[in-house]
């Protein structure tokens, strides 16, 4: 996740767009990016693109952290801001740690290290 919250490589993406993109993608947040094969940087690239398509599309531009969002808001997200809930996707729960000082929100049982 470091990476892609890294503006000059992912200009603009921020921290809940990197969460919710590599949750599409099926990535785990602490995954190392030269551990990354083609197929997992392609669905990367998709995921990344369809999410911010998704937030654009609904007109969400968030700028706080998730005790700030109005609930409306969460529900655009899969996985930031849901700690302890269940996945929309598999049912797990829903982790918090932290990376480089930010939040970090993921599924462990679709993103596995």
């Amino acid at each position: 996740k470091p990476f892609l919250m890294d503006q000059r490589r992912v200009a603009g993406l921020g921290n809940i767009w990197a969460a919710e993109a590599l949750f599409g993608a099926r990535i785990h947040p602490a995954r190392r990016v030269d551990s990354l094969g083609e197929g997992e940087w392609k669905a990367l690239h998709r995921s990344v693109r369809a999410t911010l398509r998704r937030a654009i599309e609904n007109t969400m531009k968030v700028t706080a952290g998730p005790e700030e969002f109005p609930e409306a808001d969460l529900l655009l997200t899969r996985v930031y801001g849901r700690a302890g809930q269940a996945c929309r996707r598999c049912g797990s729960v829903v982790e918090r740690v932290v990376q480089a000082a930010r939040a970090t929100f993921y599924c462990p049982g679709c993103q596995e290290r």
